[in-house]
């Protein structure tokens, strides 16, 4: 019998419906604030080295942008770090023209190349923007804040962009910190955002490199129906640098950023120093227009995926409000972990029905209702072999919908989630981030543990038929079996 790998899979997006509120104070074991320009911050002492690591995320991702406008999010978080108009150029009124004329420019340059103009115009028009491009390097220096963080010393800087969000993590001397926070307050407030259209292409050139398996996030999409990311978001497009302003003025508001401090230091102290420093609005203003609402679910839904590769399949339920995100942890354990778990019992025949079995519990978060999915590989399918799939896994939801989940699996997994979570915690650069969204999420720093009683309420009310919704590739496998190409792969 072929070996069959199973593995449960944990992002960090937490269930939420709408907006958080965050309570004020103490907390189990951090203190958490609302500096004076409105946004979160939330402290952790931790006895150990004298180090800080700083997490923040900014409620300004994917979902955000325009249409056309990909990456544009991770771009300005990127080309806020360049400096602002005394920092890291050499003349900011001559810069600030070229930027303006380098907009006019590349939007006459988009719309020609969309009309199909003539190779000389293009060429011309592409002359020109090379001309203000290299102007403007005369005058930049963008890596001057950069520089200066790194004197700290700051390490392990990361800009990482998401789809609901971004990050800005680092991690510097305890001694430091009340330096690395004036910068942070100065780059918050004052940030020009330079270096933007070469962040942009630097993003738009990772996100091009396609991942290797995108069958999770396109059966995410099929599961919602008015998602911002479904279906076309057009090709990308020149993104003018004031656009980019606006857009950064809009989203980067201090009610939609929480930072976390995890380390060595005095609770108190730093928040003396952080209320002194983040004090007035950093974009007081126009508010980002609001993300649509999904709709309930009106029944079971299938659909099929036209992609290369292994034939896949995913079953996504729409899970109940209020759910604790351990408890969807600690299922996907029970029916996805290890070659003793539900679904690997029920698909264990010569050869298995399923090449690998792997949960995601958690998937998506905030304007969407939760996602708990269930993604398996195929292994020689057909069509009688993968409707036997759908039967076998069928009777297992049936029977958990039924009389619950096995009470001997579901004890060893919430220890197991209690040991993973102990792990993750230990490290603070990872602890901080997780805390950063949960609070960004759902108000509340800590972690609901997982509860045996919870857990099996919620299987029974969870795989329900009515909250299901189905997607797999093997529809292009039937179509080549019925035109006589095989049976199977």
């Amino acid at each position: 019998m072929g070996r069959v790998r199973l593995s449960v899979v944990f992002g960090l997006l937490t269930l939420v419906a709408g907006p958080a509120t965050r309570a004020q104070g103490a907390t189990a074991s951090g203190r958490l604030l609302t500096l004076p320009d409105g946004s979160t911050l939330y402290l952790l002492p931790r006895p150990g080295r004298p180090v800080v690591h700083w997490a923040t995320w900014v409620d300004m991702g994917r979902v955000h942008e325009p249409p056309g406008t990909q990456g544009m999010a991770e771009a300005c978080l990127l080309a806020s770090l360049g400096g602002d108009a005394r920092t890291g150029t050499a003349d900011w009124d001559k810069e600030r023209v070229l930027l303006e004329r380098i907009d006019d420019v590349g939007r006459e340059l988009d719309e020609a190349r969309r009309k199909g103009a003539d190779a000389g115009r293009i060429a011309a028009l592409e002359e020109r923007l090379d001309g203000f491009r290299a102007g403007l390097r005369v005058l930049q220096r963008p890596l001057e804040l950069r520089e200066r963080l790194a004197t700290l010393p700051v390490v392990d800087l990361e800009v990482r962009g998401e789809v609901e969000g971004s990050w800005l993590v680092m991690t510097t001397a305890t001694s430091r910190l009340g330096e690395l926070a004036t910068m942070m307050a100065e780059r918050r407030e004052r940030t020009v955002l330079r270096g933007f259209h070469e962040a942009l292409a630097e993003v738009r050139a990772r996100l091009a490199e396609a991942p290797a398996e995108p069958f999770l996030a396109e059966a995410r999409l099929q599961a919602l129906q008015v998602h911002p990311l479904r279906g076309a978001r057009g090709l990308p497009r020149f993104v003018p640098w004031q656009e980019a302003r606006s857009f950064w003025r809009r989203h980067h508001r201090p009610e939609r950023i929480v930072t976390v401090l995890v380390g060595a230091f005095d609770a108190d102290r730093v928040a003396e120093t952080m209320r002194s420093l983040f004090t007035a609005p950093a974009h007081p203003g126009e508010r980002p227009p609001p993300l649509p609402v999904e709709p309930a679910q009106p029944g079971f839904r299938e659909s099929f995926l036209e992609l290369g590769g292994d034939p896949r399949l995913v079953v996504a339920w729409r899970v109940p409000d209020g759910t604790a995100r351990a408890d969807l942890e600690v299922l996907g354990r029970v029916l996805a972990d290890g070659a003793d778990s539900m679904l690997a019992r029920a698909l264990r025949t010569e050869p298995p029905l399923a090449a690998t079995i792997e949960a995601f519990p958690c998937h998506p978060a905030r304007m969407d209702p939760c996602l708990f999915m269930l993604r398996l590989t195929g292994t020689e399918w057909n069509r009688a072999r993968y409707e036997a799939l759908l039967a076998e896994g069928r009777k297992v939801f049936d029977r958990v919908r039924e009389d619950g989940v096995d009470a001997g699996l579901l004890g060893r997994a919430i220890d197991a989630w209690s040991a993973e979570r102990r792990l993750r915690d230990a490290d603070p650069r990872e602890l901080a981030m997780t805390i950063a969204h949960r609070l960004a999420l759902t108000g509340e720093p800590a972690a609901v543990p997982p509860d045996a009683e919870r857990c099996q309420a919620l299987a029974k009310a969870l795989f329900d038929r009515r909250r299901l919704t189905m997607v797999s590739t093997a529809l292009d496998l039937f179509e080549r079996e019925a035109g006589g190409e095989g049976g199977g792969r």
